[in-house]
C-alpha cells in the first residue's frame, strides 16, 4: 500500500493530474481494479471527464464512484442488504410515531412535536448522528457530564428517539445512513480491492464514515492517490480558525 497526497489551490491541477494518471494506467493495460472516488454531485462530470482525456466513447476499465455508490457496489459483490431501504418520508413517519409514543417520557420535546418541521430536524440530526458515528449510549453518557439542566435534559431525550428509532428501523427496514458503517464492515471480511489503484479527488474534507471506508482502503489497495485543495503543509496554520483550507488541512 502507497499513499500519494497531491495538493494545492484550486485550479492547479490536481484533477487534471488524476486523469492523466488514470489514463497511463488504462492504456498501460493494467488488470488490476481502477477507482477514481469523487464526491456524489460531481460523479457525472468526473465521467465526463475521463471519457474526454480517453477520448473515447466509453470507460469500461475504470470505475467512476462516490463513496455511496462504492457501498452498492460492495453490497451487489458481497452482499448486506437484507430490508429495503427506508424512504425519507417513511423514515418521518417512524419518527412522529415515535414522539408520540415518548410523550410521557419527554418533556422539552413535547411541546414541539406536532410543529411543521419539527420531525425533519429531528430526522437531519439522526442522520448527522450516524455520518459521525454518533450512538445513543453516547448521547445519554454525555449528559452525564453537563450540569446544565435544559442541555441535560435535550441530551437525554435525544438518546431515547435515536435508540427507539434504530430499534425500531432494525425490525424491517435499513437507513441510507447506515451504508458506509456498514460497507467499511463488510469490506473488512471481503477484501474486494486488493492490488486496486484508487484516485481521490474534489474532496474538501470527510465524515467519520467515510474516514473508516478510506482505512479499509488503505489496508486493501495497491496505491491510493488523495487530492486535497490546500496552499501549504504547515501544521501551525491549523490554529488559524480564518484559514479558508483549514478544513482540508485537518484532512
Amino acid at each position: 500500500m502507497s499513499l500519494k497526497i497531491v495538493y494545492g489551490r484550486a485550479g492547479s491541477g490536481k484533477t487534471t493530474y488524476c486523469l492523466n494518471e488514470l489514463k497511463k494506467r488504462i492504456e498501460s493495460g493494467n488488470q488490476g481494479k481502477i477507482i477514481f472516488l469523487v464526491p456524489e454531485q460531481y460523479s457525472f462530470q468526473a465521467e465526463k471527464d475521463l471519457i474526454e482525456v480517453l477520448n473515447a466513447n466509453g470507460i469500461l476499465k475504470t470505475e467512476v464512484l462516490s463513496f455511496q455508490r462504492m457501498a452498492y457496489r460492495i453490497f451487489n459483490e458481497i452482499g448486506g442488504i437484507t430490508y429495503p431501504h427506508i424512504h425519507p418520508a417513511g423514515k418521518s413517519m417512524i419518527i412522529y410515531r415515535i414522539l408520540d409514543k415518548l410523550k410521557k417520557e419527554i418533556n422539552i420535546f413535547s411541546k414541539s412535536c406536532d410543529k411543521e418541521g419539527f420531525v425533519n430536524n429531528v430526522s437531519s440530526l439522526i442522520s448527522e448522528f450516524k455520518r459521525y458515528n454518533v450512538d445513543p449510549k453516547e448521547l445519554l453518557n454525555a449528559r452525564e457530564e453537563i450540569s446544565e439542566n435544559v442541555l441535560n435534559e435535550k441530551l437525554y431525550e435525544l438518546g431515547i428517539i435515536f435508540e427507539e428509532f434504530n430499534k425500531t428501523l432494525a425490525e424491517r427496514y435499513r437507513d441510507t445512513d447506515d451504508d458506509l458503517t456498514i460497507a467499511a464492515k463488510k469490506l473488512l471480511e471481503n477484501p474486494i480491492y486488493d492490488g486496486a489503484e484508487i484516485w481521490i479527488d474534489g474532496f474538501i474534507s470527510f465524515t467519520p464514515q467515510e474516514y473508516k471506508m478510506l482505512e479499509t482502503l488503505l489496508k486493501q489497495a495497491k496505491k491510493i492517490t488523495l487530492t486535497l485543495c490546500i496552499d501549504e503543509f504547515d501544521p501551525e496554520s491549523l490554529t488559524d480558525k480564518l484559514d479558508v483550507f483549514r478544513e482540508s488541512k485537518r484532512a
